[in-house]
This record gives C-alpha cells, structure tokens and sequence, in this order.
C-alpha cells in the first residue's frame, strides 16, 4: 500500500474513492440538515401558539386569579368583557414575527365540528353565564389572513375551548 502512495498512478485510486463518498453523502446530509431547521421551525411556531392560547384560556379559569376574582361564572363574564376579542388581534413579537389571537363567546349548544366557524356573540349581546369560551392563537400566517395557504409552511392554529356556566 506504501507503494501505491508514492507512484502517482495509485494516487488517482484514492482521490476517486474519496470523491465518490463525498458526492454521495453530501446530499443526504444537506437533506438531514435542511429537515431539522424546518422541523424546528415548525416547532417553534407550534409552542408559541398553543402557549399564547393556553395562557388566555389561564387567564379566565385560573383556580384562584385574585386580582379579578375570576372564581365563578359571572366574574368570568365581566373579565371578558373588558378583554373581549372577536376579531382577531394581531400581537408583533420582539423578532418581527407575528402572532394572532382571539377570545370570545359562542353558543353553549355548539359542537365541536363548528367551533372554529361558529359567529361568536357581540359583546352588547352578552346576558347570563351559558356560553363555550373560545380562545385560539395562530402563528406562522404570512399573509394575515388567518388561513393557512400553500406559502405557509409554518403555519399553525391552536384553539382552546371550555364550557361556561350550568
């Protein structure tokens, strides 16, 4: 083998070999590389959505929220009010991204296949405590239009809902 490192005709042997596995694992190992950015990125975008509705929905059902004694049904209804969002609000994060969210009413009686296309109530309209509250986060919609389009991959909807009064 020694002798084949010293004439120049073994040498090409070696630089083929060589060439031949780095154009061979070169791709995959791009594919491997552009795969996990993409799946974090995905991931990222996933965790954003379902804390900011997971933290809405807190907000409301808190086992014990002291600063606005959220504790029964009729406190619940006067916190909405004063943070109700019916159309959707759109929240800019600290790296230029943005996020959307609403929390709002629906009717108690509606199933669960129509959560997301129910109208929710008008805050004038609001009387007694028998509602489903609905609060849902979106993030990755690049064109604000809270419908995830074929230029979106990162695009991801969180809603949270939870029954309200008897």
């Amino acid at each position: 083998m020694l002798s084949h490192l010293k004439n120049s005709r073994g040498n090409i042997l070696y630089v083929v070999m060589i060439s031949l596995v780095i154009l061979i694992l070169m791709p995959g190992l791009l594919m491997l590389t552009s795969d996990l950015y993409l799946s974090g990125k995905k991931s990222e975008h996933e965790k954003k959505a379902t804390n900011l509705a997971a933290s809405g929905m807190q907000a409301i059902y808190a086992p014990i929220n002291y600063k606005n004694n959220l504790s029964n049904d009729a406190n619940r209804i006067n916190y909405l009010k004063t943070a109700y969002y019916d159309v959707w609000q759109s929240i800019t994060l600290p790296e230029g991204g943005k996020i959307y969210y609403r929390q709002y009413l629906i009717a108690k009686n509606t199933t669960e296949a129509n959560i997301l296309t129910a109208t929710p109530i008008p805050l004038n309209s609001i009387a007694g405590v028998n509602y489903k509250v609905v609060v849902t986060a979106i993030a990755g919609d690049l064109n604000n239009n809270q419908v995830k389009d074929s230029n979106e991959p990162f695009y991801y909807l969180k809603n949270l809902y939870r029954d309200l009064g008897n």
